[in-house]
């Protein structure tokens, strides 16, 4: 858990980010986000899991509203922004978000990363909170049938969390987020870590000299 004023430090740092109801990529270059990223508890927690080495790689505000009340299925992040496109046997498909190149990971990428979700505001089960179907991300990159399936041999955990609560999973883990049956604010920054860098040219972007 951060502290309520880490809570409110970044609720201000992410106030004029896009539109409210949105999904807004890009946090990293927010200095105040990239602070708590890459120094401090958080940054302790993603090097007590990956690695003194780890670095933050990706950061994402989700601004679900009673307005923007969506829902996302089942699956897995397994697309990511790089620095350049270069292209690279075992990465792709490529495309551009938000002027930056993503690109899909292999696995063995996507084993040494590690998701940390800070919830800037209370989220409880009427509210959408995200639920994971556990050990997914020991079975790899699935396919539609493979989750279909592992759906049907396990039930998914539901994680409700007050402001302040932080939940790490790995990218690779199954997850979804209903729609709110009692719809509120529910914003969460989404931070990415890396344990190492890119094989051959490839390289995270530069957050930190935005």
């Amino acid at each position: 858990m951060v502290s309520a004023a880490t809570v409110q430090t970044l609720r201000d740092a992410v106030a004029h980010v896009g539109q409210e109801g949105s999904a807004k990529r890009g946090l990293l270059a927010i200095p105040a986000v990239w602070q708590l990223a890459s120094s401090g508890p958080v940054a302790q927690w993603a090097r007590a899991v990956l690695g003194e080495h780890a670095r933050p790689v990706r950061g994402i505000l989700f601004d679900k509203t009673a307005d923007a009340n969506w829902l996302v299925a089942w699956h897995q992040d397994l697309v990511f922004p790089v620095a350049s496109r270069i292209e690279t046997p075992g990465f792709g498909p490529w495309s551009v978000k938000d002027g930056v190149p993503h690109t899909g990971l292999p696995r063995v990428v996507l084993e040494d990363m590690l998701s940390v979700r800070l919830h800037l505001d209370d989220c409880g089960t009427a509210s959408g909170a995200l639920e994971v179907a556990p050990g997914s991300h020991r079975r790899g990159k699935l396919g539609r049938d493979e989750i279909e399936a592992l759906l049907a041999e396990r039930s998914a955990d539901t994680c409700p969390a007050r402001a302040g609560d932080v939940l790490l999973m790995r990218p690779l883990t199954l997850h979804r987020s209903s729609k709110a049956s009692a719809p509120s604010r529910r914003r969460v920054v989404h931070l990415e870590y890396a344990g190492s860098g890119l094989p051959g040219p490839l390289r995270w972007p530069q957050w930190s000299a935005s």
